[in-house]
């Protein structure tokens, strides 16, 4: 088993990012509304692609 890295270490006083789309990823017309994730893919030798 895969020993898990914590990549983030969130600072507890920052201000936490709005929710502008209110979870909703739906869009009326293209290029209204862009969302995105980071994906870290463990590598050889213990890092990480992203």
């Amino acid at each position: 088993m895969r020993r898990r890295h914590r990549t983030t270490v969130p600072d507890p006083v920052a201000a936490k990012a709005p929710d502008l789309l209110g979870r909703d990823f739906t869009a009326d017309k293209p290029n209204t509304e862009y969302v995105g994730d980071i994906t870290y893919l463990p590598i050889d030798g213990g890092k990480f692609c992203y």
